[in-house]
């Protein structure tokens, strides 16, 4: 009579399960991961716009006006680095974008008056009107933006 001597080891089909389970479990980390770090780059950048909001509030106390460039009027896009110039001695460095994939935009009313600071998110969950547009208000403007036109307010 034969005695069968049992093997040690896998066969290739558990090998190959164990294998396909490690890329499934894998590729939910880096999902996972990645909606993270898309999720802390969006709460920099509304940080960053608070950070300037405060800047230009301290900028209006001490000078009476908030900044004002003959560009950076209703439907013009300032100058950033004008910008930072004018903030310097409030905010240094000025703060960017954390993988330059956007801008921050700041636009004045003519009135000197009111004032929005914007930028594109890149989370969708994490914008304010229903689109991918995050806005601050400043000064005493109430309504101007409709959820309507707002996606084409942060281009």
């Amino acid at each position: 009579m034969k005695y069968f001597s049992k093997k040690r080891g896998f066969t290739l089909i558990e090998l190959l399960l164990v294998v396909a389970i490690i890329v499934v479990l894998a590729s939910l980390v880096l999902v996972s991961v990645s909606k993270s770090r898309q999720s802390a780059r969006d709460g920099k950048r509304k940080a960053d716009l608070s950070t300037i909001q405060l800047a230009l509030e301290m900028y209006k106390d001490s000078k009476g006006a908030y900044p004002v460039h003959a560009t950076w009027v209703y439907d013009g896009h300032a100058q950033w680095a004008t910008l930072s110039t004018e903030l310097k001695s409030y905010l240094y460095p000025m703060p960017k974008d954390p993988i330059n994939s956007t801008k921050y935009r700041y636009e004045i009313y003519t009135t000197n008056a009111s004032y929005y600071i914007r930028t594109r998110v890149e989370d969708v969950s994490n914008k304010n009107a229903g689109v991918s547009c995050y806005y601050v208000i400043g000064g005493t403007a109430d309504t101007y933006l409709h959820s309507d036109d707002a996606d084409t307010f942060c281009d």
